[in-house]
């Protein structure tokens, strides 16, 4: 955080609080009175970073205090004394990313587990999480077609699909992190799952909220199981190698009850020449939006409580 206009108040520290529904504020000090537990703190004026995802990933309401602290110079030992000069305020939250942006995965090699087949995860999460992710070929050619028509209601067809279609059967669920990447290591899924060659699939994410502490949050994906000379991989469409077939709505193996597929071991005989890919994943740059709001509507409530608060030199 960063506030030009205010150049606070020399030798007064300023203290963020983050409390969420009805909890209230809670400060803590040392046996010399220094509060030891804000969420964030600042030497004479707010300014600085802090990080912000751990308070946007918990549920329910948000809400922001700030507690002014200085030095006591009435008594001889050195104490402290704070005041609170924001209390309580509510701050809306960033709206997720749409679908397909919350979470998205890139699997390089599916018969390599050491290769960094990742799952990005762009909505605010601790390394503590679990990730969910159901697996399943889709059958339904109408959702297919959907999605190759670019109709605007696709992805969201694909996703009441996988919901439709999704049990413990089909389910994976990861727990290893990248580290500061915010993506999960997906080795564990593709050495246990199959997939068909030439076929499509669909993962559908779940982030655990562990009974309601986190917010919720999932996602769907789509890719199109291929294989060249050297591997096989899933591609989505924003990857060179995807593919679309043709599809016949009155095909007889159109599928419109939804009911769960088993997947196959994967069959290299559609064999397509190898286009370059890069092999670094996508930076994980998603939270920068959120973070900014998040911030900026921090700032904007803070300049308008200290003006009001500038009747007031000391404490």
């Amino acid at each position: 955080m960063n506030i030009p206009e205010i150049q606070g108040i020399e030798n007064h520290t300023y203290h963020l609080f983050v409390t969420f529904g009805n909890e209230k504020i809670n400060i803590e000090q040392d046996e010399d009175g220094k509060i030891i537990n804000s969420f964030y703190s600042s030497d004479n004026s707010i300014q600085g970073m802090f990080d912000s995802e751990s308070a946007l990933e918990k549920s329910g309401d948000i809400y922001v205090s700030i507690v002014e602290e200085q030095q006591d110079y009435s008594k001889s030992e050195k104490t402290y004394i704070n005041k609170i000069i924001l209390e309580n305020k509510k701050i809306e939250r960033p709206e997720q990313k749409g679908l397909t942006k919350r979470i998205y995965a890139i699997f390089f090699d599916l018969n390599n587990e050491e290769e960094e087949n990742l799952i990005f995860v762009s909505e605010p999460h601790n390394i503590e999480r679990k990730l969910n992710v159901y697996v399943g070929k889709i059958t339904d050619v109408s959702i297919l077609n959907s999605i190759k028509n670019k109709e605007s209601d696709g992805m969201s067809k694909l996703l009441n699909y996988a919901k439709n279609n999704s049990n413990e059967s089909n389910k994976y669920t990861l727990t290893k992190q990248k580290d500061s990447t915010g993506s999960f290591l997906a080795g564990e899924l593709i050495n246990n799952a199959t997939f068909d060659i030439g076929e499509y699939y669909y993962m559908y994410y779940v982030l655990d909220n562990e009974n309601g502490k986190y917010t919720n949050v999932e996602d769907i994906g789509f890719f199109y199981a291929g294989s060249n000379d050297k591997r096989s991989y899933l591609s989505s469409q924003d990857d060179s190698r995807f593919e679309w077939k043709d599809f016949d709505v009155n095909d007889a193996n159109n599928n419109q009850d939804n009911t769960q597929q088993d997947t196959q071991k994967p069959n290299d005989t559609n064999n397509t020449n190898d286009e370059t890919v890069a092999k670094e994943p996508i930076p994980h740059t998603g939270l920068g939006i959120g973070l900014i709001l998040f911030i900026s509507i921090l700032l904007v409530i803070v300049i308008t409580f200290y003006k009001k608060a500038n009747y007031y030199k000391g404490i």
